[in-house]
Order: C-alpha cells, then structure tokens, then sequence
C-alpha cells in the first residue's frame, strides 16, 4: 500500500513537472529585430535632378523636413536663406508651393524675371533633402534611386 502511495504521488509529481515546463516553453519571447527607431538624414539629391515639380514623387511616403535649392551664382546673394524647413502639420504640396512662392518673389524683387518664369516653369532645382525615417526606410529610399547620404 505504500509502495502503491509513493508510485502514485511519483506520477503526479512528474505531471505536474511536465506541466509546468511546457507552460514555461511557451511563454518564453522571442525578440525581434524592429526598426522603430527615427532619424534625420541630410541626403545629396542632386545626381537625380530633383526640382519642386517632381519632389513629390520621390518622398510623398515619408516626412521630409527640409530642403536646400540650388542656388544660382547670379542671383544667390538675393536669396536670405540656404535651407527652407517644412511645415509638418502641412503636406508636401503645401509646403513646396509656399516655398516656391516665397523664393521666386525674392528673385523677381531684385529684377530677374526671366529667370523666375523658368523656376517658375521648370521647378526650382533641390540639392539637398533632409527626411526623418528608420534606418530600412533609409535603405529602401538609397537603394531606389541616386541619393546618397550628405557630408
């Protein structure tokens, strides 16, 4: 009868160790790798030939900050500011048409006209684009086209 007691509380002992293992097996986590993490990166744009016309179409997935134009010997010393930051609350449209307006005035102020109905035809030629993304959104965006990170 003892032996019969022992052999009994064995078993259940050995289930219940059983059980309790597999319930640890499978509440064990696994981690991924993620890429939840955002940076700003300044990107050399100007192999693609980016102008505010087409700008769009190459970052209308992603939030871009700001933009530098290339600015034009002849008239560069007219233009106050290197570098044009965006708006976030607006869209990329919104931000580029407030940008090509306020750009194109300072051009027609100081009496080249001609010059700013081209920009104004052609789009205003982007250098440099600085976008907040994950590092994979970064490497989707280099491997797509001819941008590289800017010194």
């Amino acid at each position: 009868m003892r032996k019969t007691i022992i052999l009994i509380l064995l078993v259940v002992f050995c289930i219940l160790c059983l059980n309790v293992k597999t319930e640890k097996e499978d509440s064990i986590t696994v981690f991924q790798e993620t890429d939840y993490n955002y940076y700003i990166y300044d990107l050399d744009v100007s192999l693609e030939e980016i102008t505010t016309k087409n700008i769009n179409k190459y970052f209308k997935n992603y939030q871009v900050i700001s933009i530098r134009p290339y600015n034009n010997p002849i008239y560069e010393r007219f233009i106050p500011f290197k570098s044009y930051n965006f708006d976030t609350n607006k869209s990329i449209k919104t931000n580029i048409n407030e940008f090509e307006s306020m750009y194109i005035k300072y051009i027609n102020d100081n009496h080249y006209t001609e010059e700013a109905q081209k920009l104004k035809y052609n789009g205003i030629r982007i250098e440099q684009v600085s976008i907040y993304v994950t590092k994979s959104e970064l490497d989707l965006i280099l491997s797509n086209n001819r941008f590289k990170l800017a010194k």
